[in-house]
């Protein structure tokens, strides 16, 4: 097990795993499912335009290959008994059945007006968001956590160098000069892909464990490589997030001597390497507070249309409280906000039970990330992830949100075990 702070007492890891099955869920299966869930897909949209393929011929067979490996992961957690019927699997499970009654009834028993073909809705909600999530909720060992963060730490940074060797290719910019990093990936996913690889590699640098220089100082390498990614996407919801997660990593270091000392020299290299990091992306396409104020493209709907949106969406809530309105506002597409777009689509008692999974992951992560804990690192991505549904994405579509969401609970489970 590794920790962060000698000085707090820690709670240990899960029962001790039984059974080669179980073994091989913890050693093998669960760590690339969590590195490919998250990373794979961003890795593999760099295939189709370098082979000059429709995307559609490489990302639903790789879509299709994780759904088989999360349901094959539920029914081996399941008869070895790695799950536990928690408080936050009970409330999933819970505002997913009124939800999957809503997604039915707006798709085929009674089709509303949506934006996206029908059959995306199902697919996207249960094939790439419910089972693949239920899969996560199986309670990890210290030895999991650990791989699991390595194996998803090396992909983002794969992922993240690729994104800037294409710097100079223009395809790979939207409006605004946003880095997207290729024609089939977007910005707002390659930013929070920059934040992501900047979190782990601050738990990386800080990791005891890690103790050499090297590892060390590729860590701190990293870090300023997503911070880089970041700034050219130019996206705003990636960036709130890397800012409000930012002082939860730093929550307890300070209270150790060698942690201070890792700060000091994160935060000298930071101020001198920003302002440059700064310089280097405006040369390549103006100020980055240029693009803060002006976040145009196809895939985020500007501030003036979210808070159209929005009202529009309350507007709809306001008119049906108790049962909802529709899965999206129809013709017009989801909200870009999962609370507003949990009342629009299952009234208030489903709103209210995704409020409750929100504030329960969130009270959840705090206390994971305060006291240390094993894993605490995807509290701090359900953290960001949970910040970034709070301006894009939809309900059936914001797959890391659920996903880091039953992460956290799986954690949870093991250290009130």
């Amino acid at each position: 097990m590794y920790t962060i702070s000698p000085s707090i007492k820690y709670i240990s890891s899960a029962p001790k795993v039984a059974g080669k099955t179980s073994g091989l869920i913890q050693r093998l299966f669960l760590p690339a499912f969590y590195a490919l869930s998250f990373a794979g897909f961003g890795l593999l949209s760099f295939l189709p335009h370098a082979l000059r393929l429709d995307s559609r011929d490489l990302t639903v067979p790789f879509r299709a290959f994780v759904l088989f490996l999360g349901m094959t992961l539920l029914l081996m957690g399941l008869s070895n008994k790695l799950f536990r019927f928690s408080m936050g699997l009970r409330l999933f499970m819970l505002f997913w059945s009124l939800y999957l009654v809503r997604l039915v009834c707006d798709t085929y028993y009674d089709p509303i007006f949506l934006v996206r073909q029908r059959e995306l809705y199902l697919l996207y909600g249960i094939g790439i968001s419910l089972i693949p999530s239920l899969a996560f909720f199986i309670t990890p060992t210290s030895f999991c956590l650990r791989r699991s963060m390595l194996l998803l730490y090396a992909l983002i940074t794969l992922l993240s160098v690729l994104c800037l060797t294409e710097v100079r290719t223009a395809s790979v910019f939207g409006e605004n000069f946003r880095l997207a990093g290729n024609p089939t990936a977007n910005p707002i996913s390659v930013g929070h892909y920059g934040v992501s690889l900047s979190i782990l590699s601050l738990v990386l640098y800080f990791t005891p464990e890690f103790r050499r220089s090297w590892i060390r100082t590729f860590a701190l390498i990293t870090f300023f490589l997503g911070l880089v990614v970041l700034l050219f996407t130019g996206s705003r919801g990636p960036t709130i997030c890397l800012v409000i997660v930012m002082p939860l990593v730093f929550i307890n270091l300070i209270h150790s001597r060698g942690n201070r000392i890792k700060i000091i020299i994160l935060m000298t290299l930071s101020f001198i390497l920003i302002p440059i990091l700064f310089k280097s992306v405006a040369e390549r396409g103006g100020s980055f507070s240029n693009r803060m104020s002006s976040l145009e493209s196809i895939d985020e709907a500007t501030d003036e249309n979210r808070v159209n949106l929005w009202r529009e969406a309350l507007t709809e809530v306001y008119n049906n409280p108790i049962k909802g309105m529709a899965v999206e506002i129809p013709g017009v597409g989801y909200p870009h906000n999962i609370i507003i777009e949990g009342f629009l689509a299952t009234g208030i008692c489903g709103g209210l039970i995704l409020m409750s999974i929100i504030a329960y992951g969130i009270y959840k992560s705090i206390y994971l990330i305060r006291n240390n804990a094993n894993g605490y690192w995807i509290a701090l991505l359900y953290v960001q992830y949970t910040i970034g549904a709070m301006f894009s994405g939809a309900i059936y579509d914001n797959n890391e949100f659920w996903y880091l969401y039953a992460g956290v609970m799986a954690i949870s489970n093991k250290v009130s075990t």
